[in-house]
């Protein structure tokens, strides 16, 4: 969550992050799913492809 605060939106991808952080892509997806069922964070699909999002934090 502070990631996704201080970076571009475009660098709050689950790729990305799996990436930075050196954590597997279905980890950060799962911390994902519970982050947002919490409410904590929102997910903001692309307009490229349907499956891939960008993390955002509530305003």
């Amino acid at each position: 969550m502070i990631f996704c605060a201080y970076h571009k939106e475009n660098l709050c991808t689950v790729s990305y992050l799996a990436k930075e952080f050196n954590i597997t892509k279905p980890t950060i997806s799962d911390a994902v799913k519970v982050l947002e069922k919490k409410e904590m964070i929102f997910k903001n699909n692309t307009s490229s492809d349907h499956r891939s999002y960008y993390i955002s934090l509530p305003s």
